[in-house]
């Protein structure tokens, strides 16, 4: 497959950078330059435009990419806060699609609860913090005319700088509420098991609230330094970690 084969709409072109400048800015998406990867794709760190980036690289030819491509480009284009990853630009080109963001540092916040040398860092002033600046994004998200809702809220999707600042990341599967409505719908769910919110589950809605649910359970994930896989098998071993810490 050639060509351009994805663009969200004529008013980001200006927000595109061509295949050849990401290439150049990766080292030709070496894997000396890999941050991580994920069902979605690969990230790489590079130098573009002077400035130290993230690029991710989602799987070529992925039919769920092109749509979440589209999506995250025209959700966050337009937003400006301190806990939101930036995101500065995208690339549709000879089959290949890629976005850019700002560089953060630390990675993700699984990491931090999984790696003991890391967990280490987390002192109960940085855990309030790092929930301080969730909860901030948030409430900007929710607060916008069009609220937006995250619907993937989880570890992986939030990333913290060098300062342990937090910055929600990842708006693949997000969408905007429309004011005059509550809630939106769904047929297949969407977002991470362990994660869904109960209305999820049993009436296929999520609104403003379901990111809340969301949050919820990060706070007792960074509140006990664990996460729920570890702790959510039977007996809310989870809840029961977070009560003897």
């Amino acid at each position: 497959m050639g060509g351009v084969f994805c663009v969200p709409s004529s008013e980001h072109q200006s927000f595109q950078y061509r295949l050849r400048a990401l290439r150049r800015a990766t080292n030709n998406f070496s894997d000396n330059n890999k941050l991580g990867s994920g069902g979605s794709g690969v990230v790489y760190k590079g130098e573009l435009d002077g400035r130290v980036v993230a690029v991710k690289k989602l799987n070529r030819g992925a039919v769920k990419g092109l749509s979440d491509i589209a999506n995250e480009v025209s959700l966050l284009h337009p937003l400006e806060h301190d806990n939101i990853a930036k995101l500065l630009g995208f690339c549709c080109e000879s089959g290949e699609s890629l976005l850019v963001y700002e560089y953060i540092q630390n990675g993700n916040l699984r990491s931090y609860l999984t790696d003991e040398s890391k967990r280490t860092e987390l002192t109960w002033e940085k855990r309030y913090n790092i929930i301080k600046g969730i909860a901030e994004g948030l409430s900007y998200l929710h607060g916008l005319r069009s609220p937006i809702i995250h619907r993937d809220l989880k570890p992986e999707n939030v990333l913290v700088d060098e300062n342990l600042e937090a910055k929600i990341a990842d708006f693949g599967l997000s969408k905007i509420l429309d004011e005059r409505r509550t809630h939106n719908t769904t047929r297949n769910g969407g977002g991470t098991p362990g994660y869904y919110a109960p209305e999820l589950w049993s009436l296929r809605q999520y609104s403003p609230k379901s990111d809340v649910y969301n949050f919820g359970l990060l706070i007792l994930e960074i509140i006990a330094g664990c996460t729920i896989p570890q702790y959510s098998s039977e007996n809310n071993k989870l809840l029961q970690h977070v009560l003897r810490e």
